[in-house]
């Protein structure tokens, strides 16, 4: 059961072959100095899941509003209750910006 969001504003279940959203977008660069390989973190819009993991290395497509569909693989999941995150090496928020609907392959 998904929780209420902007851009799931009922209760219902997701679909995640319809994709879900993309809330929020963190970049991770090497000058931050966190040890952290390049990439960006794609925080998903009411996306809870019992099981994250399962999510690590799945082939996914990303729609953004303006362009072309891009073909990425999930490297690691973050569970933040609520919701869950994606981090997408060597890709970046031009890559992924807020609003842009992660789809997963069949």
């Amino acid at each position: 059961m998904a929780l209420a969001s902007r851009q799931n504003p009922s209760r219902g279940a997701i679909d995640p072959r319809e994709g879900v959203a993309v809330l929020d977008v963190i970049e991770m660069e090497p000058s931050l100095g966190l040890g952290h390989a390049p990439g960006v973190v794609a925080v998903l819009d009411g996306f809870p899941s019992p099981e994250p993991q399962k999510y690590v290395d799945r082939p996914v497509v990303i729609r953004t509003a303006g362009g072309e569909p891009r073909y990425a693989r999930v490297g690691a999941v973050r569970d933040h209750g609520a919701t869950i995150s994606f981090f997408f090496q060597n890709l970046t928020g031009a890559d992924v910006p807020v609003g842009s609907r992660i789809e997963f392959e069949a």
